[in-house]
This record gives structure tokens, C-alpha cells and sequence, in this order.
């Protein structure tokens, strides 16, 4: 029967055996001796210690059990030797927690040397290695504060929190041991980590004590980060509905707006894919809320990167914006510069007091005349095809028309006049006053072109026949527009045809 010798440990009593006791106390004197220089050594040995009583109660049935010497080999190999915490001095933050991957796995516990109700916020924060002001005030807006809107967040109210809150008091167990109260954070309770978390506990009772002011002091900062979080939640809510509006509009709207404008630029003489187009100016009002989303998420949850996420975003934008103008500058150049005449046409009397406008009827007739803007509202999304052209009803204000001369002909882009009238009681007959506009890269060429611009009619008895322009892919349209403004007589009248309706 081997003798043995009772001892405390951590104010409670164990026997060794007389092997055990020598390396025991072997152990705590090398312990002593390296921690006697160290600020807070004495609370890092008497960690040490709480840290052996726990270690030797999982491995014994009763304290009147002998505690032999292989379970204290056991425990100094779990704990460290002081030698190893000098090899690690050199080691980073993230080097140091790479060496030490046979941690616990992190559980979640009520941190109860931290709570303000039960420690349920603040084990929380321990478990996500997040600020424990956060979690609460997270909380309280996110839950409790919105039954007083009577708002409820997700089907979850005021009232349903608390009970939330009261579930997981009682489900969760309390961090009470050492051991627990490192498993909370993912760490194993060595000799090297309860060093660093007394230094670290140190450090933090040291800062609050150089406070001249520690009361208002805690009252700035616990402030201050209600007010950084605050406006964290408001960039966040800012970008979260700018991204849902911005991708609603895109998926409801960017498929007619795409295929109008797309069709339409096929007819106008600019070197450009729309497509670019829409995508930088997707980039141009996308960036700005991913932006604010970044930097709402970095104040809430305190992110730190090497690399400055928010600046690389900014530069692009700014990058984006520049492409943007430089490229539309350059292409719409031919359209810098516009220049109007007016001419007035006197038309021969006619026998009747009305006169009628209206345009070829071959289009009527022969042809199939489309309003452009009808594209857009018969277009299919869910099949992703057109519907079939319908005869012109006139309904639209629109003075663009797609045009066919049979379903397998070419199509092509008629450019109407834009019509108005004007009661004249000095004139006998009709008149027109035309405006003609034209654009040029300077104001001589948009003059030319304007004079050159072309206006064709046709007066038979009382019918005006008007001809639009019209153009081709291959002949497309660089500026150019008409206006007619008749001159109507006392007494008389104009009746315009339907595909001048609403013009």
C-alpha cells in the first residue's frame, strides 16, 4: 500500500500519493517561479490551479480516492510546461491559434460573469466572437423594440421574444467551471491561454482605471457604439432596399426597355451596342448601394480587412462613371449640335371647309404599320416572344412607327411629323408653317443638314398626303425631325388620319 499525502488544491482536498505530490508540486513551484515577474502572476497561478482541481475531479471518483502519478503526467501534458509558453512568445495571433487546433469544440453557454438578466446576449456574443453591446441592442431593435410599433420582425413579436429569451435562459446551461468558461470561446484552458486572458483581463481593469472619468467614460463609448450601430442598421436597411427595388425594376423592366431601345438604335446612326450601355449604367446605380451595404456590415459587426474593400469599390464606381460619359461623348458627337428653320406653305384653295391629313395609304393597305411603343407593351416575358403585328389604331402618341411592307419584307422605321394647329382669321386658305431640326457636329453642318432635310406632300382636292420619313439599318436616322403647325382658317377644320392621332 503506497503512503499518501492530502493536500489543497484550489481550496479543495486531494490525496496523492508521494510520486504524484513531488511532480505536483515540482510542477506549481516551475509554475511560480516563471510567473513571479509577471504582472497578475499570482490570479494566473491560481487559474492554473482551478484549472488541475477540475482535471483531477473527472479523474477521480471521490477526493478520498489516491491520485497517482500517471494522472498527473496526464494533466501537466494537457496543461503545458512553462518552457512551451516562451517558444510561442514569437508566434502571432493567428499563428498561435494555428498551433493550437486540438482546442475544444466551442458550445454555448450563459456567460454568468458577464450577464445583466441571465447571460443569454452575452454568451451569444462569446460564441460568435462578437461585441456583447451588439447582440443586445440587436435584440432589443430587432425584437422587443418593434411591439412598441406594434411591428412584429418575421412573424416574431415583442412578446414572443421575451419567451424566446426565457427558453433559452433555462435550455442553456451556465459557464461555471473553467473549463466551460473557455469552451464557450472555442479554446482550450492551457497554461498558455490562461495566461493571455488574465493579461488580457488585466489590461482592460488597467484601462478602466486611467479613466479620470470611468462612469461618463463608459457612457461615451457604450454611446458611441449605439450610435455607430445605429447608423450601421440604417446603411444596411439604405442598401437592402436599393438592391431590391434595382433588381425589381431590372427583372420586371429590362427585357421591354432592352428590346425597344435595342431596336430602336438599329435605326439610328450611332457606332454603339445598347446593351454596354445598360450595363454601366446598371454598374452606375448598382455600386453605390453594394457600398453602402459593405460599410453598414463592417460598423455592425466591426470587420477589419487588409485589403480596403470600400475604397476598391469607390475607385470602380469612379472608373465606371468615366467610361460612362467618355464612351456617350464620343458617340454622340454627330448630336452636339442642333440648328431649326422655318419655312411657310401657302396650299391652293380647295372647294371643301375641311381638310385632311393623313399618310400614304399603302401603309394602311398594303403594309403593316406598327406604333414602336407597342413593341413594348405586347411583348411576351414569359415566352419571350412578340406577339404578331396589328393594324395602327391610332392610340398611341408616338410619331415612330415600324413599318413592313409584307410579313417577309425588310422592316423599316417611319418618322412622323409632329402635328399641331392654330386658328388664323387673317388667312383664306390653309398653310403650313414647317419647322425643320437637324443635327451636326457643329452648328454649319446641323444648318445644312437641316436645309437639306426633305418635307414631301401631296394636295389631291381636299386630302393632304404627307410623307414620312423613313429609314433603313442601312440608312439610319442622325437627327433629323419635322414639325408642322397648319394654319387654319376662321370656319374651317383639319381632320388628321390615324396614324396621326394623338400627335
Amino acid at each position: 500500500m503506497k503512503p499518501t499525502i492530502k493536500v489543497s488544491i484550489g481550496k479543495i482536498a486531494f490525496n496523492l500519493e508521494e510520486n504524484a505530490y513531488r511532480l505536483l508540486k515540482q510542477y506549481l513551484d516551475r509554475l511560480q517561479a516563471h510567473y513571479e515577474k509577471f504582472n497578475g502572476g499570482k490570479e494566473i497561478v491560481d487559474d492554473i490551479e482551478l484549472r488541475i482541481t477540475e482535471l483531477l475531479r473527472e479523474r477521480i471518483n471521490s477526493p478520498e480516492q489516491a491520485v497517482s502519478e500517471t494522472i498527473i503526467k496526464e494533466i501537466v501534458a494537457i496543461l503545458g510546461q512553462p518552457e512551451e509558453i516562451d517558444a510561442d512568445d514569437h508566434l502571432s495571433e493567428n499563428e498561435f491559434a494555428e498551433t493550437n487546433k486540438k482546442t475544444v469544440r466551442k458550445k454555448l453557454y450563459r456567460d454568468i460573469d458577464n450577464k445583466l438578466l441571465g447571460g443569454v446576449c452575452s454568451g451569444l456574443a462569446a460564441y460568435f466572437n462578437i461585441d456583447v453591446v451588439l447582440v443586445r441592442i440587436l435584440f432589443v431593435v430587432f425584437f422587443i423594440g418593434f411591439s412598441a410599433f406594434h411591428i412584429p420582425l418575421l412573424g416574431i413579436t415583442g412578446g414572443t421574444a421575451a419567451l424566446v429569451y426565457v427558453l433559452l435562459w433555462i435550455i442553456t446551461p451556465p459557464a461555471r467551471t473553467l473549463q466551460q468558461r473557455y469552451e464557450m470561446h472555442g479554446k482550450t484552458p492551457n497554461i498558455k491561454n490562461i495566461q493571455r486572458k488574465v493579461e488580457e483581463e488585466l489590461r482592460d481593469a488597467g484601462k478602466a482605471i486611467q479613466k479620470s472619468t470611468p462612469v461618463i467614460g463608459e457612457i461615451l463609448r457604450v454611446t458611441g457604439k449605439i450610435c455607430l450601430i445605429f447608423i450601421g442598421l440604417c446603411l444596411v436597411f439604405v442598401a437592402v432596399i436599393g438592391l431590391i427595388a434595382f433588381i425589381v425594376a431590372f427583372v420586371s423592366g429590362h427585357a421591354a426597355v432592352g428590346i425597344f431601345f435595342s431596336e430602336l438604335m438599329n435605326y439610328v446612326a450611332v457606332n454603339w451596342h445598347p446593351w454596354w450601355f445598360f450595363a454601366l449604367l446598371a454598374a452606375l446605380l448598382f455600386l453605390p448601394f453594394i457600398g453602402l451595404l459593405y460599410g453598414g456590415i463592417k460598423l455592425l459587426f466591426r470587420i477589419k480587412t487588409k485589403v480596403k474593400i470600400g475604397l476598391i469599390i469607390f475607385l470602380l464606381w469612379i472608373a465606371v462613371l468615366f467610361v460612362t460619359v467618355g464612351l456617350s461623348v464620343f458617340f454622340a458627337k454627330p448630336f452636339f449640335h442642333w440648328r431649326s428653320l422655318h419655312e411657310y406653305v401657302e396650299l391652293p384653295a380647295i372647294q371643301s371647309d375641311t381638310l385632311y391629313v393623313d399618310i400614304p395609304q399603302e401603309y394602311y393597305a398594303a403594309g403593316i404599320l406598327e406604333p414602336a411603343v407597342d413593341r413594348i407593351n405586347s411583348w411576351d416575358f414569359r415566352h419571350n416572344k412578340r406577339h404578331d403585328y396589328h393594324r395602327c389604331k391610332g392610340h398611341s402618341s408616338t410619331p415612330l412607327f415600324f413599318y413592313k411592307e409584307n410579313s417577309n419584307a425588310a422592316e423599316k422605321l417611319l418618322l412622323l411629323p409632329v402635328v399641331d394647329t392654330r386658328n388664323s382669321i387673317n388667312e383664306q386658305n390653309f398653310g403650313i408653317d414647317i419647322n425643320k431640326t437637324a443635327a451636326g457636329n457643329n452648328l454649319q453642318n446641323a444648318y445644312i443638314h437641316a436645309r437639306q432635310l426633305p418635307f414631301n406632300y401631296t394636295l389631291k382636292d381636299s386630302l393632304l398626303i404627307v410623307e414620312p420619313l423613313r429609314y433603313t439599318k442601312d440608312n439610319r436616322w442622325d437627327g433629323e425631325l419635322l414639325r408642322l403647325r397648319f394654319q387654319v382658317p376662321e370656319g374651317k377644320k383639319i381632320i388628321f388620319g390615324e396614324a396621326f392621332r394623338d400627335k
